[in-house]
């Protein structure tokens, strides 16, 4: 492959792939290369194109970014990844780069210095467990974000006055507690991973008592095939985390017995098997607020998730669901994110505009062919992603969305936008749009 000296795109997703052949590196004529869905657990063969713009590694098994990024980038797409930290030395030389997209990974600080980035104009960093960052940062337009990191950035000067030894605290990375940031034990590495953290390889039972605790029953990655029976013990506790992620769950059976549960991970095991008993299972948990079951073979669009009004989180990716049913979202009025990636979508639910909380939308990767005209009425609508579906058109109304600041679209047969636009982020795609709005154009009332 290293020998295709004029190539300029390279599409290898959906391969499984570990590594990237080593030959890879030597292609430099590419613009665009495309991994996502594989299982790269490192970066390497990246090429070093000078003309390489786009470079999207989501959905793999990343912890770290890859090292002697091109400084050409415009796009860097790592969603969905491992990582617990970013590197601002790989980053701040990009001073091309309009997106960075960092969702969905085990962040739980940010260097302050990636405030100087000001190139930026799509930073996306939700689904993380970013430590002491208020929501309202975390899914600010980038402007904002940048700022925010900036004013954490101390002045040099400040070093001086440091007594020694403390010269560490400078550029701590934010979201770090004050009695935290001179240090980062493998303690809160394991917890920001949402793993075994806190108790290590220890068996069920040590989880459930240390549980009682700390609040969160972590039960990640034990090749669970039911819910034990121990975790009913936790039924009288304050418990509100439950992560039961990367088992082998064919069903939620005495889920229901924790009514108190407001953050459920369910992501990685084998759901589909449950059919209708899993609404039956999750219907008791009211108090749900985020509910995670990702990559789980699910055939349709939970309906029961209607019942579980406290939702503020909703994430659905990786599935098989071809069916967005009505009814639905009108029942969600708190719904702020809502992930239906990596699925078989053709079209969104004609009532989507019932989300009226709903700030950030997934809808890439499926076989869309048109966006309903509800989407329009989503005031509070920041960011959309619907790349890699089919579609051809887009409604230049979609610029009049007030809140509207990430608008990603690359990987659709759009023959009216030049791929000039698209690559320049969303600023540039907005601006396209609103110089194509006709005369008197408008958003739709309300509902």
């Amino acid at each position: 492959i290293g020998d295709l000296a004029s190539l300029s795109e390279l599409e290898v997703g959906h391969n499984r792939l570990s590594a990237l052949p080593e030959a890879m590196a030597r292609l430099g004529a590419l613009v665009r290369l495309d991994c996502r869905e594989n299982a790269l657990s490192g970066a390497g063969g990246i090429p070093a194109s000078p003309r390489l713009a786009e470079l999207l590694l989501g959905f793999n098994r990343l912890q770290m970014l890859p090292r002697g990024l091109p400084p050409s980038l415009s796009v860097l797409d790592v969603r969905d990844n491992l990582l617990v930290e970013v590197d601002e030395v790989e980053l701040l030389p990009l001073v091309r780069l309009k997106t960075l997209d960092l969702r969905n990974n085990e962040l739980s600080r940010l260097p302050p210095r990636l405030g100087l980035m000001t190139s930026l104009s799509a930073l996306l960093l939700e689904g993380n467990p970013l430590k002491a960052v208020r929501r309202a940062i975390v899914t600010a337009p980038a402007r904002e974000i940048l700022e925010y990191l900036r004013s954490r950035i101390e002045e040099p000067s400040s070093s001086a006055q440091q007594p020694a030894g403390s010269q560490q605290h400078r550029n701590a990375p934010l979201g770090a507690p004050p009695s935290s940031r001179d240090s980062s034990s493998s303690h809160d590495t394991h917890d920001a991973r949402g793993g075994c953290g806190g108790f290590g390889g220890q068996d069920v039972a040590s989880a459930v008592r240390l549980s009682s605790t700390t609040g969160k029953l972590l039960l990640r990655s034990r090749n669970l095939r039911e819910l034990p029976p121990d975790a009913g013990r936790v039924a009288d506790v304050p418990l509100h985390t439950l992560d039961l992620a990367d088992n082998l769950l064919e069903s939620l059976a005495g889920c229901g017995r924790l009514g108190g549960v407001t953050h459920l991970d369910a992501s990685n095991n084998q759901l589909a098997a449950a059919g209708d008993a899993l609404g039956r299972d999750l219907a008791p948990l009211r108090a749900l607020a985020s509910l995670k079951m990702r990559h789980n073979f699910l055939p349709r669009f939970p309906r029961f998730v209607a019942s579980l009004n406290a939702l503020t989180e909703l994430d659905l990716s990786q599935n098989r669901i071809a069916d967005f049913p009505v009814g639905v979202c009108g029942a969600l009025p708190r719904l702020h994110t809502l992930l239906v990636c990596y699925n078989r979508l053709e079209s969104l639910a004609p009532d989507v505009d019932g989300l009226r909380s709903l700030t950030h939308l997934d809808a890439s990767n499926n076989q869309l062919v048109s966006l309903p005209d509800s989407l329009l009425s989503l005031p509070c609508l920041a960011s959309l992603s619907v790349e890699n579906n089919a579609l051809a058109t887009l409604d230049p109304r979609l610029a009049l969305l007030p809140a509207l600041r990430a608008l990603l679209v690359d990987g659709n047969p759009l023959k009216t936008i030049r791929r000039a636009v698209i690559a320049g982020g969303s600023d540039s795609l907005l601006a396209f749009l609103r110089n194509r709005l006709p005369e008197g154009a408008a958003l739709p009332p309300p509902p």
